[in-house]
């Protein structure tokens, strides 16, 4: 039993310290890094993390700039 729960606690850690990358590389200003996680993050509907995209998209950091996806 504790071991099974050692288990599940592991995992959700390690999913949350992947999630905080987006906003932890945003905020170092390091957008290259911060791209694909944030991206994920987005798609999964993370309002925070879809607000770096569109920034990231509309100025070119991080990726090359598109307007259109920017806008989407």
């Amino acid at each position: 039993m504790k071991k099974g729960l050692l288990v599940i606690l592991s995992l959700l850690f390690s999913f949350a310290g992947y999630a905080n990358q987006c906003s932890e590389y945003w905020y170092k200003e390091n957008y290259k890094k911060a791209f694909t996680p944030c991206k994920k993050d987005a798609e999964q509907g993370n309002a925070e993390a879809q607000f770096f995209l569109d920034y990231m998209y509309d100025d070119g950091e991080g990726t090359e700039q598109d307007k259109q996806k920017a806008f989407y």
